[in-house]
């Protein structure tokens, strides 16, 4: 995920792929003496390298998959950023006390709030409360969707 987070929602799929649903298996890929002489020779003409490739190298044991669908069984996990916690006390000041929050008012919540400012900033949610999540947004899949495709322009 992006470091800002704005509009990203990562996601941890537990799938049992269809090889011929595989793009590329990293893994395969650094096994093979050709692949690696061509990342030495041209690193530094790889955008990020010494972020991805360069520092990783074969670690991740990443396989890249084509999946045209997914169920809900199939999401292990869910993961994103939050705004910054100060912001979020500025926004829930503005619920609690309207948009004329003073200051002191809006210290006394930071000040009760400060105990949580950990929580705030990307996070992935374990698998039982994944669930909670999908189970809360099932309801709503179908009017989203909608939403979503009325955005894209496939719906008219």
């Amino acid at each position: 995920m992006p470091p800002e987070g704005q509009g990203y929602q990562g996601v941890i799929l537990w799938v049992y792929p269809h090889p011929a649903s595989v793009v590329v298996n990293l893994g395969e890929l650094y096994r093979e003496p050709a692949f690696e002489d061509a990342l030495r020779h041209n690193r530094n003409d790889i955008l990020g390298y010494a972020d991805g490739a360069g520092r990783y190298g074969n670690d991740q044991s990443e396989v890249v998959l084509e999946i045209a669908s997914v169920t809900q069984q199939g999401i292990y996990s869910i993961g994103g950023h939050s705004s910054p916690f100060d912001q979020l006390v500025d926004l829930a000041a503005d619920e609690l006390y309207g948009s004329d929050a003073t200051s002191a008012q809006r210290a006394e919540l930071l000040a009760k709030a400060e105990h949580i400012r950990t929580e705030a900033g990307p996070r992935w949610l374990a698998p039982d409360a994944t669930q909670r999540v999908l189970a809360r947004l099932e309801p709503h899949v179908e009017r989203l969707g909608e939403i979503k495709r009325h955005q894209d322009g496939t719906v008219e």
